[in-house]
């Protein structure tokens, strides 16, 4: 069987896992923490320049002044749009050929550990750092090396070159292999041969600014442009204040750039925000040269289409001399003369935009739509007009055709006029409200958010870590849940008192006093009393048919250490003397031996000198003073074979004479999992073998494995003594303050 695991105690069993576990819990947490500070301490610090533009959708002073007629020169701009178009790769491609962003220049020669971090907080200076200790040859910020040509072949892209700095402005290449390639001085260009594919390729170097100290180390490495693009986009940020609406009047625009020098973020934003401002002016100049164009090629027709006009009124007027009107004539010419204007400028627009736009585009789909309303409207106002006599209906044409063509080529123009201005001398839609400083500040690491951040998940990892361990090993909380393992009895449930961890911490000490024995020193500890009901229960299984002792060795053992098998035992062992029965108690752990506090002197022979001959087994047994309790321990030195010890003859020898000598024979023995010691033992005449487990530290596993261990030597198991237990932390209480045993 085995022990359910839909168990769920919530909170408060996590916190008992994190208890159990606190030194892992401790150390994954510490772990965290210390790769959090390490991080602060050897990242490299991160600069970011921040510039802010408006972008303005109507046109300047020299283009707002355009008629109507024209309609909307240009549809609207959207201010996402705008963002694209400022990180895109043409305005980016541009500011990376204006700064040299596609070759890397990284600073060398740091201090061991923490000399990163120093020269991080100079690195916006304008001048060399104070080297410390007077250690010159490394780096300790405010230096600089800026390549005004770096040209090697393609074959030689992202390998790492290094300049080492010499005296008064010199410097020296080398290759990725260190071999040197060139020398030269500040402003100099030197051409140089890269090896590539066993063949020389030629390149090219001229460093514009180098600042550092002689024997201060750069690299250099050169990537194609898409690289350059990629890594500089990934640092880039544009952020809009009016993100997919359309830009009426204006908005606001920023661009950010990080990198790790403040003066290239500087001057990586500002390239970008210029190249940006003259491809925005370039884009409305062409913008105006194309209306240009297109007004300037419908102009003469609409001269002609004006003196034709006038021509046939003039005509008209001398053949019919001079006529009068009435009121719904004249309103009908006034409306003639507006619906054809409106269709004129929409027909006008609409040759404008098919150059712009597809046919499915909503802008032209919209102008067709008005120019279908201004149609419908113009023939409704002509089948008024034809209730007109024939002289006003004539008169009425005429007059229109004038009055549009004249009012059209007028406007016309005036716009051809202005767009000779604006196509010379255009206005930006742009403008830059804040240039990019170079920040003095990193912007990253931020040391409260990383610390922070390594606080919180090293929590989250210690706490994951001790669960998952916690739900593997399936470790017993209660005594109910040993019945899912075995059927065997539970002999005895011992509650965790403070004086038993206060014993227990001097046993793991190996403190040399008899009185530490807690049945001793506090014989009224909840610990004590729940196993003085274990004596009587061992002889209960111990006895024969006819109630007479027939055994009297007893084997106390556990699935693995810590779970209080010494304590047990041993206290076991004067409560069992205290019966008026002669006990002798055997430390069989020559290992890790735990009982020798109850001897009055240290280093005295034992188990191990007794089963190697060297000592009498009566000269190695003591007894304690004022009991019927004796006590054999494990030997003055631990010996490196001590499973041979317990598998010779010599051990089945001395077991058959104690055997005749004591009423009992109770043996502490190493754990079962770790070591076989113990199943030596019990497969060499132990009449009765108990197990011991501890609350929140022995897995159900463990203790299925352990039982299959006895059961395949054919020890006799009796049953379980389940320690460490507390019984509030369950919420079980008893009026005496103990828990009952379950008895057989």
């Amino acid at each position: 069987m085995s022990v359910p695991s839909a168990r769920n105690d919530g909170l408060p069993g996590l916190w008992r896992n994190i208890a159990r576990h606190k030194l892992l819990f401790a150390a994954i947490f510490g772990t965290c923490c210390f790769m959090g500070g390490l991080y602060i301490l050897l990242a490299t610090p991160q600069y970011r320049a921040d510039a802010l533009l408006r972008v303005q959708n109507k046109p300047g002073a020299s283009v707002s002044a355009l008629s109507d007629v024209s309609g909307t020169m240009s549809a609207d701009q959207a201010a996402d749009d705008e963002g694209d178009v400022l990180s895109s790769r043409t305005i980016v491609g541009e500011a990376i050929a204006q700064t040299g962003a596609d070759v890397t220049v990284q600073t060398e020669s740091h201090f061991p550990l923490i000399g990163r971090f120093l020269a991080s907080r100079h690195a916006a200076d304008t001048h060399l750092a104070k080297p410390f200790l007077g250690l010159s040859s490394y780096a300790w910020g405010g230096e600089q090396l800026k390549p005004g040509i770096f040209q090697v072949p393609s074959a030689a892209y992202g390998d790492k070159f290094r300049v080492v700095t010499g005296e008064a402005g010199s410097w020296t290449l080398f290759d990725k292999d260190g071999r040197p390639l060139a020398k030269g001085q500040v402003g100099e260009t030197v051409p140089f041969q890269v090896v590539t594919d066993d063949a020389g390729a030629p390149a090219q170097l001229r460093i514009d600014v180098l600042r550092a100290h002689p024997g201060v180390e750069f690299t250099l490495s050169a990537v194609s442009m898409q690289t350059a693009y990629e890594n500089v986009s990934n640092q880039l940020k544009t952020q809009v204040s009016s993100l997919n609406s359309a830009v009426r009047d204006s908005s606001l625009m920023k661009l950010s750039y990080q990198s790790s020098s403040p003066v290239t973020a500087q001057l990586m934003v500002n390239a970008i925000v210029q190249a940006f401002v003259k491809r925005n002016v370039d884009d409305r100049a062409a913008q105006a040269r194309l209306k240009l164009e297109t007004l300037k090629t419908r102009l003469p027709e609409l001269k002609k289409e004006l003196q034709t006009a006038e021509d046939r009124l003039s005509d008209f007027r001398m053949k019919n001399h001079a006529i009068d009107l009435e009121q719904q004539g004249v309103v009908l010419i006034s409306r003639m003369n507006t619906l054809a204007e409106k269709q004129a400028a929409l027909r006008l627009e609409y040759d404008e935009k098919r150059q712009l736009f597809g046919p499915e585009s909503p802008v032209i789909k919209g102008l067709v739509q008005q120019l279908d309303q201004v149609g419908q409207d113009i023939g409704q106002t002509s089948d008024v007009a034809k209730n007109l006599p024939a002289t006003q209906r004539e008169y009425v044409r005429l007059s229109s055709d004038v009055s549009v063509n004249k009012q059209l080529y007028t406007g016309v123009l005036s716009n051809v006029q202005q767009l000779e201005v604006a196509a010379a001398s255009t206005a930006p839609g742009v403008s830059v409200m804040d240039w990019a400083i170079a920040p003095e500040k990193p912007s990253w690491p931020r040391k409260t958010i990383v610390l922070l951040g390594s606080i919180l998940g090293g929590l989250f990892a210690a706490t994951v870590a001790v669960h998952l361990i916690s739900l593997k090993r399936k470790e017993l909380r209660t005594p109910q849940e040993i019945d899912y393992v075995s059927d065997l009895p539970r002999l005895a449930v011992v509650a965790r008192s403070k004086a038993q961890l206060r014993d227990g911490a001097q046993s793991r000490g190996r403190l040399a006093s008899p009185a530490k024995l807690l049945a001793v020193s506090s014989p009224g500890d909840p610990s004590v009393e729940a196993l003085r009901s274990l004596p009587s229960s061992v002889r209960t299984l111990l006895s024969g048919t006819g109630g007479e002792l027939v055994n009297k060795v007893i084997l106390f053992t556990g699935p693995t250490q810590g779970v209080g098998k010494s304590f047990v035992s041993s206290n076991f062992a004067y409560l069992l003397s205290q019966t008026h029965a002669s006990v002798l108690l055997i430390d069989g752990d020559m290992r890790q031996g735990k009982l020798s506090h109850l001897l009055p002197d240290h280093g005295g022979p034992g188990l191990a000198e007794v089963l190697k001959g060297t000592v009498a087994l009566d000269d190695a047994i003591v007894k304690q003073e004022g009991s019927n309790l004796s006590v054999l321990g494990a030997g003055n030195a631990y010996p490196s074979n001590p499973a041979e010890l317990l598998n010779s003859p010599a051990f089945a020898d001395m077991l058959a004479t104690v055997r005749e000598c004591y009423d009992f024979v109770v043996i502490d023995s190493p754990p079962v999992l770790p070591v076989s010691d113990a199943v030596s033992i019990a497969a060499q005449g132990c009449d009765l073998v108990l197990l011991v487990s501890r609350a929140d530290h022995t897995g159900s596993r463990q203790l299925e494995e352990t039982l299959q261990r006895l059961a395949n030597v054919g020890a006799n198991v009796g049953g379980h003594i389940f320690n460490g237990f507390l019984p509030s932390r369950y919420g079980e209480h008893d009026d005496y303050g103990l828990i009952g045993a379950r008895r057989y």
